[in-house]
């Protein structure tokens, strides 16, 4: 079929004579009728249709001739097509256009994406990842059908401008002009067409994938587990610039099934909190204590009908339920039995309601039933955690991987029997608060972090415009978190130089031969670095100048990383800073918030000395050193002119949203102690001062500059710190 056509203006169609049964005239009412030809449509074999108005009813005409070689499902999107094109104009939709040019000097990303005519949890997410590139750059939708069940959700958001739909049926095979500066094709045929648009016009070409064959199979079966439903979109999938899977469960699977060819990454997908923050800040909107929600499509998988007819039978029932999803067939009459119910629960049908509908009834409620047996990631945990939910789930690898502890598991048993029935005992528990788990900090802190809208744009942004990073860590004696700062950087660094030794005023703490005491060397060697990123030198040195100037001398990546052995990152930091960079080419250097905690985790110190931001990024050049002979240059890299690398000749920016977690006040005392002797002998401060060994509540803290004061801290843990408090690990 031909391409990109702008459908039917100004003609006289209304909703009851669009193609009903009545529209397929005799043929002599078609003797002296007012027609009105509105365009020819191009089929395969030179064949072609004409699209006729004739007294107001569309008429589609078909050579006799051609007819038998004409292919029903041809006919049958040219009569949705129209359909379509009647909804957008009474719903006033004006998303639809052509291929235009690049939009001005901003990049510009075709999606193409195929959309149905139902509630689709992958359709929704490919128009998620739409909206949360407008932030970035030029979106263009290419699809079959309009997107009509998202696009009330966002029409007042702020960057739709930047978006706009191109409906058509070849996905762009048949355009001779490039537009995009790259395309991104969500399984499964439109990703075969992104993957040849991209190879066609030279431009990097993306995939997003939510689950594969090896994975369905594993879990559920179904014709999506068997290897021929995907046989044709394998052949692209090795072609694509990158593979992008939405969790990391997912991209083992990935890699599995390709026999890891291909590059592959995981980017965690959004919410809509665009309208989920407006709910969150309504006051108006209150929790009904015992109220319960399912939010799914009823399949059975999904598994929520057997629980929910548990649910009701339940002794001390919840007091009302709310369903939301997509439903049909025998499930619907299962689902009124439940709203018919006689056992005093209310049970409120919202199936098919948009984002605010939804968002406001997840407020209302108290706890997510999820009982699934198998997702791609998971999103209503997410939606209900932005709300300080509890939730209920059988206990999958996957909702590990995101959401930790977070949720209340239920054992995965074989028998499906009993593990619905410990799944109902489990939210018997919850509802009636017999053994209710709260967690200590804000969940919709947790999911913040990577499920806004902007966290997607900032980690499709790295994966698409990647940029190579090298991280640099000295380390003496730094065995308590030297391995959890390395796992933060790990995934994003494309090298890490590690030297380690001690400095000339650090050898009272040191072996004979300059290395450090405890087991941070092992740590190093034992370290799993599957993808070789690691180089690692060991020696004595004159000072921490000439240790860094080692690094830089190894360093061959865009952005240079500096990270200390007690600091941990979320990687979505790490993404945001990297983001900073791509998006301003002037940007040199990026000085971090801190976390500095005090003693232990619950609590960070600030003030003073504490509140500064130390440089810890910079756009590299290989002429960077440190000058050896001056005891403050650590602080700064000289260029290869002889200058300072720092403001206001180098631009700099400093983040409040952007964390270091620093660590190294939760140290045994000992470790302290020779930190503020090494403190001392290096001649930098002249007020150096144990402040933490006999250190009491109200007590200043800062050891070198005076002053500092204790905080509660309230936000989350990166997950590797999580772990290392929960379970002890090394």
């Amino acid at each position: 079929m031909s391409f990109g056509k702008n459908i039917v203006s100004g003609s006289r169609l209304n909703s009851k004579n669009i193609l009903d049964d009545n529209s397929m005239s005799k043929k002599s009412d078609l003797i002296n009728v007012n027609k009105n030809q509105l365009f020819n449509i191009d089929l395969e074999n030179n064949n072609s249709i004409s699209c006729l108005e004739v007294n107001g009813r569309f008429v589609v005409s078909i050579d006799r001739k051609k007819f038998r070689e004409t292919n029903v499902g041809d006919l049958n999107r040219i009569v949705k097509m129209f359909v379509e094109e009647y909804y957008n104009k009474v719903n006033n939709i004006s998303y639809l256009r052509t291929y235009g040019n690049k939009h001005g000097e901003n990049f510009h990303v075709g999606v193409f994406i195929h959309n149905v005519y139902h509630y689709s949890g992958g359709r929704y997410l490919g128009f998620l990842i739409c909206m949360a590139l407008t932030k970035y750059m030029k979106v263009t939708m290419v699809t079959d059908y309009m997107p009509k069940h998202f696009m009330s959700n966002f029409n007042d958001y702020p960057d739709i401008n930047n978006f706009d739909v191109i409906q058509d049926f070849n996905y762009g095979s048949k355009v001779e002009e490039n537009k995009f500066d790259f395309v991104i094709g969500i399984p499964n045929e439109p990703a075969m067409y992104a993957q040849l648009y991209g190879e066609k016009f030279g431009i990097p070409s993306f995939t997003m994938l939510f689950e594969t064959p090896n994975y369905i199979q594993k879990h559920r079966g179904g014709a999506d587990s068997h290897e021929s439903y995907w046989s044709d979109l394998k052949k692209h999938l090795p072609k694509f610039d990158n593979i992008i899977s939405i969790s990391n469960e997912t991209t083992n699977h990935t890699k599995e099934w390709l026999n890891n060819d291909g590059n592959f990454s995981t980017v965690y997908p959004p919410i809509n909190d665009h309208i989920a923050n407006k709910i969150y800040n309504d006051d108006s909107i209150k929790e009904e204590e015992r109220s319960v929600i399912f939010i799914g499509r009823f399949v059975d998988h999904k598994n929520p009908l057997n629980i929910l007819e548990k649910v009701i039978c339940m002794k001390n029932p919840p007091d009302k339920i709310y369903l939301i999803g997509k439903v049909g067939g025998i499930s619907g009459i299962r689902i009124s039995k439940l709203i018919n119910n006689d056992k005093g629960v209310i049970v409120e049908d919202h199936l098919g309601c948009d984002d605010k509908k939804k968002f406001e009834l997840i407020k209302r409620s108290s706890v997510l039933i999820f009982p699934t047996i198998f997702e791609g990631f998971g999103m209503p945990p997410t939606e209900a955690f932005y709300f300080n939910k509890e939730v209920i789930a059988y206990d999958i690898p996957v909702l590990r991987e995101v959401y930790g502890e977070l949720i209340h598991y239920v054992e995965m048993n074989k028998e499906r029997e009993k593990r619905e029935i410990n799944f109902v005992k489990v939210l018997d528990d919850v509802i009636n608060k017999n053994k209710l788990k709260i967690t200590k900090h804000n969940k919709k802190d947790f999911v913040s972090k990577w499920s806004s809208l902007d966290s997607c744009a900032n980690n499709l942004m790295h994966v698409m415009m990647p940029l190579k990073l090298s991280v640099g860590i000295i380390v003496f004696n730094g065995e308590e978190y030297l391995k959890q700062a390395i796992d933060s950087v790990y995934n994003l660094a494309n090298q890490i130089i590690i030297v380690e030794g001690a400095v000339e005023k650090m050898m009272f703490a040191a072996n004979e031969d300059g290395s450090s005491t405890d087991n941070t060397v092992n740590i190093i060697k034992d370290y799993n670095d599957c993808d070789k990123k690691i180089t690692f030198i060991q020696g004595k040195w004159k000072n921490k100048n000439e240790m860094q100037n080692v690094i830089a001398g190894y360093v061959d990546g865009d952005i240079y990383m500096k990270l200390d052995s007690d600091e941990v990152w979320l990687e979505q930091d790490i993404i945001k800073v990297l983001n900073m960079f791509r998006l301003d080419r002037h940007l040199m250097m990026v000085r971090p918030a801190f976390y500095h905690f005090w003693k232990n985790f619950s609590q960070i110190t600030v003030g003073s000395q504490w509140d500064s931001k130390p440089v810890r990024f910079w756009r590299w050049f290989n002429g960077f050193r440190h000058d050896e002979e001056d005891k403050f240059g650590f602080n700064y890299f000289i260029d290869s002119s002889g200058n300072k690398v720092s403001e206001p000749r180098y631009k700099t920016i400093q983040t409040e949203d952007v964390h270091v977690y620093h660590c190294g006040y939760v140290k045994p005392v000992n470790k302290i102690k020779q930190k503020i002797s090494y403190y001392k002998n290096r001649g930098i401060e002249k007020k150096v001062k144990d402040t933490y060994t006999n250190w009491q509540p109200g007590q200043n803290t800062q050891p070198t500059h005076g002053g500092g004061v204790v905080r509660e801290f309230k936000n989350h843990l990166p997950m590797s710190l999580q772990q290392k408090i929960n379970y002890g690990e090394k």
